[in-house]
């Protein structure tokens, strides 16, 4: 197994707030290698530094990493099926595609989208859903993450699929991405879309639980904030992906995240705070399916669940050049 360094390609910034410390170039002696097809990070550590780092790059600069590794991650086989069906010629052909993948993509309320939303995650994992810390198997699928020490790809994947409680020891399954509608805050995720009748920009801001567990039992846990924005158009009765322009402006949101102040030797000792970001505006640097912007906010948690992230209030607006001088609109809360 060939170790890869993670250094050699310089990071460009594409959020920035008076809350968020500058990111720098990535440091040479971060390391992360393939094992069976899949990423193999060394400690937890290098797990969160590199997912922020590529948070921060842009699409180029993603494919230019996971070619340097010899690696293709769920988000590059998601965006090679989105280009196919934007130049599928065919309702039939449309239609093999979208059966020749449901592994990774599903049709709701006429729209194909992908069944792993985070694109955090679509970012590490490989088309199965799998990364490794540690040596410790991860598997993302659907709305959950687990992990196993000293276990098996079938083992952790049979206990996601079967929605019980796991009774093999060693395995950890994370609810990373919760339905949240508690009375009083905003919830977990807010949407809006603008559409004509053959465009539209579909746009979601959304809160994830970001995950992963290493020897000895340890596990660690971040929240992580993404804005995203769908880019599609109408076929054969179906809003497919397409590629343009994409834009947001006036996004802000407010979190209650955890706040480290000391390790007790098993676990962290933390509190909560509420945490505003006020977000710059961005736009696509060329025309692209889907546009994402990632923020990790709070302290990550070692060895104790942290509650599910919610917005106590949310704001932000999107559009593409598809739907002209029109604008997707999240607005939750009071500001």
């Amino acid at each position: 197994m060939m170790m890869l360094g993670f250094g050699g390609i310089f990071l460009n910034s594409c959020e920035k707030n008076e809350l968020d410390t500058p990111i720098v170039t990535a440091s040479v002696d971060k390391e992360v290698s393939i094992q069976n097809n899949a990423l193999h990070f060394q400690s937890a550590d290098v797990f969160f530094d590199i997912s922020k780092q590529l948070a921060e790059m842009s699409k180029e600069e993603k494919d230019q990493w996971e070619q340097q590794l010899g690696f293709t991650s769920m988000r590059t086989e998601l965006n090679s099926i989105f280009e196919q069906l934007e130049n599928v010629e065919t309702e039939s052909e449309m239609n093999n595609l979208i059966t020749a993948n449901s592994d990774l993509i599903q049709i709701i309320d006429e729209t194909i989208v992908p069944i792993i939303e985070s694109d955090a995650y679509a970012s590490i994992v490989n088309r199965e859903g799998i990364f490794y810390v540690e040596n410790v198997i991860h598997k993302i699928d659907g709305q959950k993450i687990a992990s196993i020490e000293n276990g098996s790809i079938e083992a952790v994947t049979k206990v996601l699929k079967s929605n019980e409680t796991p009774t093999i020891e060693g395995i950890n399954i994370v609810e990373y991405n919760v339905t949240n509608d508690l009375k009083g805050v905003c919830g977990t995720s807010k949407t809006a879309w603008y559409n004509t009748s053959n465009r539209k920009c579909d746009f979601k801001m959304n809160t994830y639980i970001y995950y992963c567990s290493g020897c000895c039992g340890n596990t660690y846990e971040q929240v992580e904030v993404e804005s995203k924005i769908w880019n599609y158009k109408k076929s054969w009765g179906k809003w497919k992906s397409y590629k343009t322009s994409a834009t947001m402006k006036n996004r802000a949101y407010t979190v209650s995240v955890p706040i480290v102040t000391a390790f007790n030797g098993v676990n962290s000792v933390f509190h909560y705070e509420d945490v505003t970001h006020y977000l710059p505006t961005e736009s696509t640097t060329s025309d692209w399916s889907t546009m994402t912007r990632t923020n990790f906010i709070g302290n990550q948690v070692q060895n104790a669940g942290i509650a599910t992230p919610s917005f106590s209030r949310v704001k932000g607006e999107a559009t593409n050049r598809g739907i002209g001088n029109n604008w997707a609109d999240i607005l939750c809360g009071s500001w």
